[in-house]
């Protein structure tokens, strides 16, 4: 039988916190809405702000996309 020195012993639990860490992250980004608005058109529209929501909302799907990769998202 093996034997751990201390050094080893706490890096092993510093490993395990971080990857505990890590899922509590993704569950949390799992109960996250990432819809900030209801899709359809939006109210004004200078370019600016079509170009914003546009923006948003192709990073609001790519994140979506990151989401169901990583298996967080069904």
């Amino acid at each position: 039988m093996g034997h751990c020195d201390p050094g080893q012993s706490r890096q092993r639990r510093e490993t395990e916190a971080a990857c505990v860490q890590s899922a509590a992250r993704r569950a949390a980004l799992a109960d996250t809405a990432t819809q900030v608005r209801r899709p359809g058109p939006l109210p004004g529209g200078c370019p600016a702000c079509r170009e914003m929501v546009a923006l948003l909302r192709r990073q609001n799907r790519l994140l979506e996309e990151l989401l169901t990769a990583m298996g967080v998202r069904p």
